[in-house]
C-alpha cells in the first residue's frame, strides 16, 4: 500500500520500496532501469532497479532496493526511468522525473499526508450512517490509541462519529473481525475543517504480520 506518513518501527522490518511502471515508446529494443533519489532529514540515498530489456511499445514493472530511514522527518524520492538503446550504457534517454513526499514518523501511520483539501461525503440525512475503511498492514507489533480524521467544514455541529478498528480475516464470513469500536465523538466547531484525533478507551494490540 502507498503509505505517505510511517512509523520508524514499522520501516525497521519493512523498508520503502519504490515502484513505477516504464514503457517503451520507440521503435527500437531499449535497457532500462528506474533509479530514485531521496534527500531529506538530514540524510541523502540512491539507487538502481535492475536493468530489464523492453522491446518497442513494451511496458513493465520496475521495483528498487529498499531504502531504510533511520531519523524522524520529512523526505522527498524522486524517480525516474533511464533507458540505454545501445545496452552498453552509451546512448542515454531518461522519462520525466516523478516526485513524491514521505514521512518518518514516531506515532502516525497514514496515506495521505495530511491532505489540507481532502474529498467529502454528503450523508440524507440526520439518521443515516455510513462507513468509511481504510485498511493498514503491520510490519511489526503497535499498541493502537486513536484514529485521525478529518472533518470537511460543511459538517454540522453536533453530528456524532466514531472509530471502529477490524482485523482483515479473508478465511471469515465478510472477512472481518470486530476488535473494538471508540465512543461516540460529537463534532464542536472548531472541528469543521480540520484534523481530529478520536481516541479508544484502551490501548489495542495490533501484530506483526495482519
Amino acid at each position: 500500500l502507498d503509505y505517505t506518513v510511517t512509523p520508524l518501527s514499522q520501516l525497521v522490518n519493512h523498508p520503502y520500496v519504490f515502484e513505477a511502471y516504464v514503457k517503451n515508446v520507440g521503435l527500437s529494443e531499449q535497457h532500462a532501469v528506474l533509479n530514485y533519489s531521496v534527500t531529506g532529514a538530514g540524510a541523502a540515498a540512491s539507487g538502481t532497479s535492475l536493468i530489464t530489456v523492453l522491446n518497442s511499445q513494451e511496458d513493465a514493472a520496475f521495483t528498487t532496493p529498499g531504502f531504510s530511514p533511520t531519523a524522524l522527518g520529512n523526505y522527498t524520492v524522486e524517480m525516474w526511468g533511464e533507458a540505454d538503446s545501445a545496452g552498453a550504457g552509451t546512448t542515454i534517454v531518461t522519462s520525466d522525473i516523478v516526485t513524491k513526499n514521505i514521512e518518518v514518523t514516531n506515532y502516525i501511520y497514514g496515506k495521505d499526508l495530511g491532505d489540507s483539501n481532502p474529498g467529502s461525503y454528503i450523508l440524507g440525512g440526520p439518521e443515516d450512517q455510513n462507513h468509511f475503511t481504510t485498511r493498514y498492514e503491520m510490519y511489526a507489533n503497535e499498541q493502537l490509541c486513536g484514529i485521525r480524521a478529518y472533518i470537511g467544514a460543511s459538517s454540522f455541529i453536533g453530528a456524532e462519529i466514531k472509530a471502529i478498528i477490524y482485523e482483515v480475516d479473508t478465511t471469515s464470513a465478510d472477512g472481518l473481525i470486530f476488535l473494538a469500536e471508540s465512543d461516540n465523538y460529537a463534532l464542536a466547531a472548531q472541528d469543521l475543517g480540520n484534523w481530529i484525533d478520536i481516541p479508544f478507551l484502551n490501548p489495542i494490540s495490533l501484530i506483526n504480520g495482519y
